[in-house]
């Protein structure tokens, strides 16, 4: 198994073991247990080891509509109805964990047929749309623009408070640097583009909680606790089995937590950092890892891609020489096309910040997959300007040169 597809498994199976273990002490305040040191079962809904709740079965609802109908909010929508109702992706056969907000999101749906259905009140800001999201990331990746844009679109059927949205970004982009192959410092630390500076989001994205004790890290259902809870079990531990241990350990809404914690640390440790014992307890193994591998198989078309490359770049000083042809390799096609949605990024001055690095030897060759974003929304803001000043023009042929060099 390639290291690429090694870590996208591991997202989306690391999610479902996160989820089990958690389970487990699922509502138990902190340091009311026996620590938990395997994959044990019990909680409160009475599970088999290896049994799991919501969080995987809305992920694996989100996987199969992604790969059947492509990004539908109304087949999310019909999935997790058919999950509450009928048991549809349940790892005991019916739905025995479902929240108040979300419940009510499908019974919305329900009645007026609008998937857009969760509440945009922040004090119903869960954390039921991040626990999911590790689908839509393996789905779009390595298109950065349609995986940061579609994680805050996947939250508006249950959850659409602007936390909810920001948050699934956030983790977007960290998985999206973790499928990457990126040192774990770069996960941590790589500011977001577009993190609003008026919430905690911003530190979190920044990676302030490094410095937060146990004590300050809350493991509420509050989705910007949940994150930080998440990515504090990640950066204080140094293997797959320490990152969801000390997330389920952390008690109270232990299982989503640990869900979460354990998108990002299987993917950057990898589906083969999961130990075999956990894999061999854990329902539905064989379907997660079967939808892991569908996910990660899935690109967007070379062709299309190649039609935008022609289409977005009207510069005469980007000369064809700088770009690749059409039939090259998807990934060096998807470095330089453009994103569908410029909005998420920084544009021509991001251009010309990266630029001056480059040229100071301040960025290093694993950084790179940071500035693919900021070379696709530079192509959107040239090609909405008439006539791209000479200056425009100059900064991005030579960040195309700089780049040519490096990759």
């Amino acid at each position: 198994m390639s290291g690429l597809r090694d870590r996208m498994i591991g997202c989306l199976v690391g999610l479902a073991v996160g989820d089990a273990l958690g389970a487990s002490v699922e509502t138990s305040p902190r340091d009311s247990f026996e620590p938990l040191t395997d994959m044990i079962g019990g909680g409160p809904f009475k599970l088999q080891p290896g049994q799991w709740t919501d969080d995987t079965s809305m992920a694996l609802c989100l996987g199969s509509s992604l790969l059947e109908k492509s990004f539908d909010l109304a087949d999310q929508m019909v999935r997790y109805s058919r999950w509450r109702d009928e048991g549809y992706y349940s790892s005991t056969g019916k739905c025995f964990d479902i929240g108040d907000t979300v419940n009510g999101a499908i019974n919305r749906y329900l009645v007026d047929g609008n998937p857009k259905a969760g509440i945009k009140d922040p004090e119903l800001a869960g954390n039921g749309a991040l626990m999911r999201l590790a689908p839509v990331v393996l789905y779009y990746y390595p298109d950065h623009g349609q995986s940061n844009y579609y994680a805050a679109q996947s939250a508006k059927t249950t959850h659409q408070a602007k936390e909810c949205r920001q948050a699934n970004r956030i983790m977007a982009d960290k998985l999206y640097l973790a499928f990457s192959g990126v040192p774990k410092s770069m996960i941590i630390n790589t500011i977001a583009e577009n993190v609003p500076t008026w919430s905690r989001l911003e530190t979190i994205a920044h990676g302030d909680y490094q410095k937060m004790s146990r004590e300050m890290i809350s493991s509420s259902g509050y989705v910007v606790d949940s994150l930080e809870a998440a990515l504090w079990c990640f950066a204080n531990t140094e293997n797959f089995s320490d990152a969801v241990l000390m997330a389920a350990n952390l008690g109270d809404d232990s299982d989503t937590v640990a869900a979460i914690c354990g998108q990002i640390a299987g993917a950057h440790y990898g589906f083969s950092a999961i130990p075999q014992a956990w894999l061999d307890k854990l329902a539905m193994k064989d379907q997660l890892v079967d939808m892991g591998k569908r996910l990660s198989d899935h690109i967007p078309s070379v062709t299309t891609a190649g039609d935008r490359l022609e289409v977005h770049i009207p510069c005469q000083l980007v000369t064809a020489g700088l770009l690749p042809e059409p039939d090259a390799e998807f990934d060096e096609l998807m470095q330089f096309a453009a994103s569908f949605f410029p909005e998420d990024f920084g544009g021509l001055p991001r251009c010309q910040q990266l630029l001056q690095l480059l040229q100071k030897n301040q960025i290093q060759q694993p950084e790179i997959v940071v500035i693919r974003a900021a070379m696709r929304a530079c192509y959107e803001e040239i090609q909405q300007h008439e006539q791209p000043s000479q200056e425009d023009q100059q900064q991005l042929k030579q960040l195309l040169e700089l780049l040519r060099q490096q990759l």
